[in-house]
């Protein structure tokens, strides 16, 4: 099936927005990515002062001895759908996963820009949408910078094994 999910990334270094998937239950396989994978669909780690920040995407599993195995990166390549003169905390983007059982697709506004075809998970999934902030990130965050916030317009998904070809969720209202 596919996930997407129409998010604003944040402005603010020192913190990342993430659009990703866990295993149900969060379990993994010990040293099989089938038997469950961290799924990064998006990451965006702020606004770095040189204008070329990138959106990431990874899979994530642990070998035997919780060895963590991850691929992907970072990629420039995810500029491409930006407006003129925009950045990504300017406007919303599209961010989707194609998952089968051979492969993933990574998308940005419909866009191919990653394609993994190993550590293919074939467990069940939940989504996660976050915005938080990791320890190693600490040191980059500015008081001022505190009331930052990745936006979520609306989360789709689209499962290629059920009769109900999408369900839909448009957020919270705002009080």
């Amino acid at each position: 099936g596919i996930v997407a999910a129409r998010i604003k990334p944040q402005q603010a270094k020192g913190m990342h927005s993430g659009f990703w998937l866990l295993p149900a239950g969060t379990t993994y396989v010990d040293g099989d990515a089938a038997g469950g994978a961290e799924i990064d669909v998006m990451e965006f780690f702020g606004e770095n002062g040189r204008g070329n920040e990138a959106v990431g995407s990874h899979v994530h599993y642990y070998q035997p001895g919780w060895q963590k195995v991850s691929h992907g990166d970072l990629f420039p390549s995810t500029r491409q759908v930006l407006g003129k003169n925009k950045s990504w905390w300017d406007e919303f983007h599209v961010f989707s996963v194609e998952w089968t059982p051979t492969e993933y697709i990574f998308r940005v506004d419909g866009r191919e820009y990653y394609r993994e075809t190993d550590a293919v998970s074939q467990a069940d999934e939940y989504l996660v949408l976050s915005n938080l902030t990791s320890d190693y990130e600490l040191d980059e965050l500015t008081a001022d910078e505190l009331g930052d916030a990745a936006q979520v317009d609306w989360v789709r998904v689209f499962d290629a094994t059920s009769i109900e070809s999408s369900r839909r969720s448009t957020g919270r209202k705002a009080a």
